[in-house]
């Protein structure tokens, strides 16, 4: 009787390792990909839930600036008493301007997340940044968000116009 295996044996054993894990291992990594994609829409999600709370009991205008070309999410609230119309300002003038604008968030996206207006105001000629407005009364402007990344999954975080409630939804 002999003790142990023999080389051929263990060769054997560890090619059929190595094909199961290859088959196996991207089944568990591909939803991992995904989940960055749910973390970010549930992140925007809450900042947006905050900037209405924030409007609504500080009796402010929140604004809720999306920044497509730096990839992030800045929460600012107007300092002003009287604001006057309200229009969109670029990402710089909301960061320079400190004496109208006060920032609340600083949010910046992983580069796999890609977001989408879908169907928040935006200028015409305005391509890199979009807002979302959120008023004393609990009203906003509305809209929507898109969220989508390597997976096939996608997210929308939906703003109504007339409560300003944010709701997060799974598009296919």
């Amino acid at each position: 009787m002999k003790n142990g295996f023999t080389l051929v044996e263990l060769l054997v054993v560890l090619l059929i390792i190595s094909i199961a894990s290859a088959w196996v291992i991207p089944r568990f990594v591909r939803p991992l990909g995904g989940l960055e994609v749910k973390s970010a829409a549930r992140h925007v999600l809450s900042s947006l839930r905050y900037a209405r709370n924030l409007s609504v009991s500080q009796k402010s205008v929140i604004l809720a600036h999306f920044d497509l070309a730096g990839h992030r999410l800045i929460i600012v609230a107007e300092e002003a008493q009287n604001p006057g119309a309200p229009g969109l300002r670029r990402t710089d003038f909301l960061l320079q301007n400190k004496n109208r604008y006060r920032m609340l968030e600083n949010y910046d996206f992983s580069e796999d997340v890609e977001i989408k207006n879908a169907g928040a105001y935006q200028p015409r000629n305005e391509t890199d940044f979009f807002q979302i407005r959120f008023f004393p009364s609990g009203r906003s402007t509305g809209g929507g968000v898109v969220f989508a990344g390597q997976s096939k999954t996608r997210y929308r975080v939906n703003i109504d116009f007339i409560t300003g409630m944010a709701s997060l939804s799974q598009v296919d």
